[in-house]
């Protein structure tokens, strides 16, 4: 299982600006690119990382900025 994973849809804009830009980080740090680019709409039905918008970088099932994945597929959720 992949620790980072590259969530991302069809047709989403920005997933290659967000390639690049995790490759050079990768590159820049000395660390392999052993990372999972995964398609949002193959989640399963339940899976909270629907919270997610695309793209976003997870590291461990957390995005490496913060977002939490907390009411973001439902609104009225706290």
């Amino acid at each position: 299982m992949h620790e980072l994973v590259l969530l991302t849809r069809e047709g989403c804009v920005h997933a290659d600006v967000m390639r690049e830009r995790l490759n050079a980080a990768l590159q820049t740090l000395h660390w392999p690119r052993d990372y999972q680019t995964l398609d949002a709409a193959t989640l399963e039905i339940g899976d909270h990382r629907h919270g997610y918008p695309t793209p976003t970088l997870l590291y461990k099932r957390r995005d490496i900025f913060g977002m939490t994945d907390r009411g973001l597929s439902n609104p009225e959720s706290t």
